[in-house]
């Protein structure tokens, strides 16, 4: 209960502050969106924390891709706090079984409305100031509830819902297992087969018009930045299979993971060719 008091009180804290702080050019400043490159209204776009100028269009499908992105991490990383302090917690009640008398000393957490003891010696604990009294909790519990605030804060910036995004993560969903059975097949399908060598990527990239060769450095930065980002898992997946397989072929990929990297070749090709 406390939990969800805290994350509401931080919801309406951020809703207070982004209305004071809006001006009339905020109503009025076009930015654009950083995968579709739609030009949208400031107030109207999420901007990517740590990115200078880069924004994402609120309520919209492409804010649903990138939520969905944070959010796998997110499960990721909070079902293995929740399996952390089920351990720590299993082994900080057999500590107090055997020392019952003690126990009644020991500093309490509250994980899953129950009281629960807090012994450093099973891992780290976190000390603050609570309504005038030092409250101890294990990093476990103060790190799910971190996790929870930002997922919280992420929807409302975004403008959007799990019902909102319902059809576009269950989409990338099936991309994502479908691009898991392909890897698989291919896999399996040229282990043991050593194909020809193949031209180099570079110089195999078909030629650019002159007038993109001839765009400015930052612009083709940019555009190779904003390509890594929006295929960024992808691209990871593609740098596991190479690596795995000890050899930069693009025979190992599936159609739809070698035309991204030809992709990505070509923005790399522009991007050296500007510095030119």
């Amino acid at each position: 209960m406390k939990n969800s008091v805290f994350i509401f009180l931080c919801l309406l804290c951020m809703l207070s502050v982004s209305a004071v702080a809006q001006t009339p050019q905020d109503r009025s400043q076009i930015v654009k969106d950083f995968i579709s490159g739609e030009e949208i209204r400031l107030y109207e776009a999420y901007r990517i924390p740590g990115k200078h100028g880069w924004y994402i269009k609120k309520h919209s499908p492409q804010a649903c891709r990138m939520y969905k992105n944070w959010y796998d991490d997110y499960q990721e990383k909070y079902q293995t706090l929740q399996q952390r302090l089920l351990e720590r917690y299993l082994k900080e009640s057999d500590q107090v079984k055997k020392h019952k008398h003690a126990s009644r000393f020991v500093p309490k957490c509250n994980p899953w409305g129950c009281k629960a003891p807090v012994l450093s010696e099973f891992g780290l604990v976190e000390v603050r100031d609570w309504d005038g009294k030092r409250v101890y909790r294990h990093y476990e519990c103060a790190e799910m509830e971190r996790l929870r605030v930002k997922d919280a804060q992420m929807l409302h910036e975004m403008g959007i819902t799990h019902d909102f995004c319902k059809d576009v993560f269950e989409s990338m969903d099936k991309e994502k297992q479908g691009e898991e059975e392909e890897e698989t097949n291919i896999v399996i399908r040229e282990r043991d087969v050593v194909p020809a060598p193949q031209p180099s990527l570079v110089a195999a990239s078909p030629a650019k018009p002159a007038q993109e060769m001839q765009a400015s450095f930052k612009d083709t930065q940019k555009k190779l930045e904003r390509f890594s980002y929006e295929h960024r898992s992808e691209l990871q997946k593609i740098r596991r299979i190479f690596a795995a397989n000890g050899r930069e072929d693009v025979a190992l990929l599936s159609p739809k993971q070698r035309e991204i990297y030809e992709q990505f070749q070509q923005h790399w090709t522009a991007l050296q060719l500007a510095q030119q």
